[in-house]
């Protein structure tokens, strides 16, 4: 492996610092009103890729980092930066609003020449359009390697809008070239042809207003702690586990993404029932269901890649609602089993616990339900449950210590607030709250407090699940309170994508984690 600036042995250019917004922006518009030039980056080269010449431009150091303003597009660069081998490059890219922000930006590598036909090099590029492209350039010529594709984790600037912050990378290693965009994968690349040794820099179109705080070459992207890189996660390379209702039965799905494919998971639809409320085992290798027959609900697991169910619970009693343990040796769920249906409400019981394995069940909660809602997630810790409880008439959000059976009352509704998920990180729960129109998607942190809306529009919005990276809420959403579809909405700024819509009705939308 080789990285180099000029001669020194590593380059690692990181400009420190948070960015000033503020001040960027003031300073932008003071350089474009007066005409006036800062200081241009000693030693960078502004190259026209088409005319193959240097061309005015303005680009010029603004700390934290460097401005660049209008002109045509170009390729920057300081000539002693390149890379071979094994290694990464990373940057952190600001776009303010322009009059036009729609042509592309980014990051190129391999370069060579930089002059006449025998000028090359590859460019990773995003528009403000949420797309993004990877491409081979050889002079004149430009051969796509993935064409212009929408790309989910891009943040796009509104015109009304401060700047929005991207961040690119890409890792050479081994054979195969990955490009990141916010840190979720968007493409990988065979290095096979594919040229990577050589220079690196900024790839920017024309008319833009970028500020760039980070360009940096060094190794391979590191897993945290340490061991191998971890497997990415993105929007577009996802699979999604769902219940699809067709001709009146229901069965377990699942979606790829990256595929293009949905292929049905359970073959237990019957006019009188079927499978649904699919959850996702934490390693990803396993799902767990209820299955109707009637008015008898049981519960199987069976693998994510397919084969037959295997029996969980079978009861007499209503055994829904299934919820993993972190370990994924137990699920939680919620079960009728001695109560009469409207002894104390239309679904009286409690929440117990099974080990799969052994199909032993323990009792967790002391006082009985009055609602058949339930379990709704397991902690990462393995410590606590979330669950919904019946308050007077409206059900609320609970979490119970499982080490002391108490529980402890997070939301207050007028209407009702369950089905709640703890996020990855921890530090947050979403639910999803009914109000007089509907029902909408809320986070809060964990003790219920700074709840804030997510989702808008009319209808019903239910059941979230975190996304991996903890971007994304996917949740259940009717607009006529009739049939529903799978979407989810990007927390930052409540951008919603469709995942699963078609005339028929879906539900229950859960993400599946990368297998090793």
């Amino acid at each position: 492996m080789n990285w180099k600036r000029g001669s020194s042995e590593r380059f690692c250019l990181v400009i420190a610092g948070m960015v000033l917004v503020a001040l960027v922006a003031t300073a932008t518009v003071t350089l474009a009103q007066s005409g006036g030039n800062m200081e241009r980056p000693p030693h960078w080269q502004v190259v026209h890729p088409d005319r193959n010449e240097a061309v005015e431009r303005r680009f010029v150091v603004m700390r934290p980092g460097w401005h660049i303003f209008a002109g045509p597009g170009a390729l920057l660069r300081e000539p002693g930066s390149f890379a071979s081998g094994n290694f990464s490059v990373t940057s952190k890219i600001f776009l303010f609003p322009t009059p036009d922000m729609g042509t592309p930006y980014g990051l190129f590598l391999g370069g060579s020449e930089f002059e006449g036909e025998s000028s090359t090099y590859v460019s990773f590029q995003i528009r403000n359009d949420g797309r993004f492209r990877v491409a081979h350039h050889a002079g004149e010529q430009v051969h796509e390697l993935v064409p212009w594709t929408e790309h989910a984790d891009i943040v796009p600037l509104r015109p009304t809008d401060g700047p929005v912050e991207n961040r690119l990378a890409v890792d050479v290693q081994d054979g195969v070239v990955s490009f990141f965009i916010n840190d979720a994968v968007a493409a990988e690349l065979s290095d096979a042809g594919l040229t990577t040794d050589g220079a690196i820099g900024l790839a920017v179109g024309g008319d833009l207003s970028l500020h760039v705080t980070e360009l940096m070459i060094g190794p391979n992207r590191p897993a945290a702690g340490g061991g191998d890189p971890p497997l990415a996660w993105s929007m577009d390379r996802a699979r999604i586990l769902f219940t699809g209702s067709r001709d009146g039965t229901s069965d377990l799905y699942v979606l790829d993404r990256a595929a293009g494919t949905t292929r049905r998971l359970t073959a237990m639809g019957t006019p009188e029932g079927g499978a649904n409320a699919g959850q996702v085992s934490p390693d990803g290798s396993s799902v767990a269901f209820q299955v109707r027959r009637g008015s008898d609900y049981d519960l199987y697991v069976m693998d994510v890649a397919g084969g037959p169910p295997r029996s969980v619970v079978q009861h007499a009693a209503y055994d829904v609602n299934p919820v993993w343990s972190p370990d994924g040796r137990r699920l939680a769920f919620m079960s009728t089993r001695g109560f009469e249906p409207g002894v104390l409400g239309p679904f009286p019981g409690h929440i117990y616990a099974v080990d799969v394995a052994q199909r032993t069940v323990d009792q967790l909660t002391a006082a009985p339900l009055t609602s058949a809602l339930g379990p709704s997630d397991w902690s990462a810790d393995g410590a606590s449950i979330l669950f919904a409880r019946m308050v007077g008439e409206r059900p609320d959000v609970f979490v119970m210590d499982l080490a002391t059976g108490l529980e402890s009352q997070l939301t207050r509704s007028t209407l009702g607030n369950y089905s709640a998920t703890f996020s990855h990180s921890g530090d947050r729960i979403a639910f999803h709250s009914e109000s007089d129109d509907g029902a909408q998607i809320v986070v809060s942190d964990l003790g219920g407090d700074n709840q804030r809306r997510v989702t808008s529009g009319p209808g019903f919005r239910y059941s979230p699940r975190w996304s991996p990276d903890d971007r994304w809420l996917m949740f259940s959403a009717s607009d006529d309170g009739k049939q529903y579809d799978i979407r989810a909405v990007r927390i930052e700024d409540g951008t919603v994508v469709d995942l699963v819509s078609t005339p028929e009705d879906e539900r229950e939308g859960r993400w599946i984690p990368p297998l090793p």
